[in-house]
């Protein structure tokens, strides 16, 4: 049996070593608080659209990771072609404008052997002017007359549909014939730009998505 004198010994060593413990995690405490790691959200900037203008007449706007290639070689039957190509993706939307002696989208599908009757085109409008919305193979050509001009809208969406329809959509619903009107001034000619207005409106189905 324990000496009274040995149990107050042994008692006394258990509260210091308790206390002593009791110390030590206490003050590590704030030092394992400073070490953790703090997480600050960051939030990733939306870049506005970019808009292009062409010298031929017409514009449009595009996302700002669009990369846009003019062609500045030009046959006497064009009037632009523009190369459009991302930094991201592969595919590109290539945009032409030439002289034409018709106005009839038939003539257009025979010279181009386009089957209209297993996959017909889709409708639509840019202002007043009819657009005829056609998929051939993996592609998708949008073309529409004017004046003696056909405008023609080509996608090769390569392995990348969602990402470069989502692109071509946008560039029509924002594509706008520009014309020059003269103007006179004080006796003098001036040339203004006439922007058609009025987007694009969709006659039965919408864009292939």
């Amino acid at each position: 049996m324990l000496k009274p004198h040995t149990i107050i010994i042994v008692t006394i060593t258990g509260l210091i070593i308790g206390i002593v413990t009791l110390l030590v995690i206490s003050s590590q405490q704030p030092s394992q608080k400073q070490n953790e790691t703090k997480v600050i959200p960051t939030t990733q900037k939306i870049k506005p659209d970019l808009k292009y203008a062409d010298e031929s007449g017409f514009e449009f706007t595009y996302s700002p990771d669009l990369s846009l290639k003019p062609n500045d070689k030009l046959s006497d039957t064009q009037y632009s072609q523009l190369n459009i190509t991302s930094t991201k993706h592969k595919g590109n939307i290539n945009i032409n404008v030439d002289t034409t002696t018709t106005s009839d989208f038939s003539v257009w599908e025979k010279e181009n052997k386009v089957n209209t009757k297993t996959n017909p085109p889709k409708e639509l409008k840019i202002a007043d002017l009819s657009v005829q919305q056609y998929q051939v193979n993996k592609k998708i050509i949008t073309i529409f007359f004017d004046q003696g001009v056909i405008f023609s809208l080509t996608l090769d969406p390569a392995d990348n549909i969602a990402y470069w329809i989502t692109n071509y959509n946008k560039i029509i619903a924002s594509f706008k014939i520009a014309l020059p009107q003269q103007e006179e001034v004080s006796g003098t000619t001036e040339t203004s730009d006439q922007t058609i207005d009025g987007g694009v409106e969709y006659e039965g189905e919408e864009v292939i998505e």
